[in-house]
């Protein structure tokens, strides 16, 4: 099976993410010390997320292929990894995007709550409420070389998960093509939207709402 190699640093907000900044990782804490919603739930299997579920959350009308993401080993350092997936298209005409599944927390973000709000006020950061007090947000942060990466993380129905995803954003954006110009207005012009909607929809799935 073919695999996309995910490097720690790909999520670049300010130096938020602990080993991007250049120097020495400052280690999280250990996720395997603290137990988190119920025990009981078990995690989602890798093929709930589908190729074509998620080409049509985005608006994107061109078809998708799932690898497995390899992940580096930084990524060890910002909690339990169960299970991680990536989407791309045969082309440019998509942004990349990643699925990572932790047990108990994600612990890659520290940017403090004077940064989230200065994100807030920009509308470049969002809370978001699933509901069941089970909160996550969307974001987007923009590199010193103009790419850009917009995430969201969503807790699992009962507690125990936590799901990242990345959207990798190419400098310019990704290339437009007859059929995709609606994907590519909704990722450009309408910042963390379109990765929220993403989000709540990727949540349906995993809780079985109706959509």
């Amino acid at each position: 099976m073919k695999r996309s190699w995910i490097p720690a640093c790909a999520l670049s907000l300010l130096t938020a993410l602990a080993g991007c900044s250049g120097g020495s990782a400052a280690r999280a804490p250990s996720v395997a010390e603290a137990h988190y919603g119920d025990p009981t739930e078990a995690p989602p299997p890798k093929t709930l997320f589908t190729a074509k579920s998620l080409a049509s959350l985005f608006s994107y009308p061109q078809k998708l292929t799932v690898t497995e993401a390899q992940l580096g080993p930084e990524w060890s350092q910002k909690g339990r990894v169960v299970w991680s997936i990536a989407f791309v298209a045969d082309d440019d005409t998509f942004a990349p995007v990643t699925m990572i599944l932790f047990e108990g927390r994600y612990t890659g973000l520290t940017i403090s709550d004077d940064q989230k709000d200065l994100l807030r006020r920009s509308s470049l950061f969002k809370d978001l409420d699933f509901g069941r007090d089970h909160l996550g947000y969307a974001m987007r942060a923009t590199g010193e070389a103009g790419a850009a990466e917009e995430t969201a993380l969503i807790p699992s129905p009962r507690g125990r998960y936590e799901l990242l995803v990345l959207v990798d954003v190419p400098k310019g954006g990704p290339t437009e093509a007859p059929g995709t110009e609606a994907y590519r207005a909704l990722l450009m012009e309408y910042t963390v939207r379109l990765v929220e909607t993403v989000a709540r929809g990727l949540d349906a799935t995993w809780s079985g709402k109706p959509q």
